[in-house]
């Protein structure tokens, strides 16, 4: 009886770190949007403006969603953003904003965590 408390113990304390863990990592998701990457991409779209923090709003919001629905991380996903924005422009001869594509991409991502290589060159393709 002793022992099956201890194991009832042990995985409740598992439980709880694993709880505790996956909050931090969504935090440090939220804090890293907030921490210049938002920003970034809100600073060339506005040839050089800096963002208040009610303009980072739709530009945060896309991001998690993307992060939460594709594995990628927060700086490949700036980059890609960054350089497929430019290519389809380039491509279509019109303005394609990071913020356009960005959209795209947080449409294209699905409510779990997965591969989303496929998707971004499809949205970046439908851009050009």
């Amino acid at each position: 009886m002793l022992m099956s408390h201890a194991i009832r113990l042990t995985a409740f304390v598992i439980v709880v770190a694993s709880l505790a863990f996956a909050a931090l990592a969504a935090a440090a998701n939220v804090h890293a949007a907030r921490g210049g990457h938002g920003e970034a991409l809100y600073v060339i779209d506005h040839h050089g403006k800096r963002p208040t923090p009610t303009q980072l709003v739709p530009y945060e919001a896309l991001i998690l969603k993307v992060l939460r629905g594709c594995t990628i991380s927060l700086d490949s996903l700036t980059n890609l953003v960054i350089h497929s924005a430019e290519k389809a422009q380039e491509v279509s001869n019109r303005r394609v904003t990071n913020y356009t594509m960005l959209r795209a991409f947080a449409a294209g991502a699905g409510p779990k965590k997965t591969n989303c290589e496929e998707m971004f060159l499809r949205e970046e393709a439908r851009l050009e």
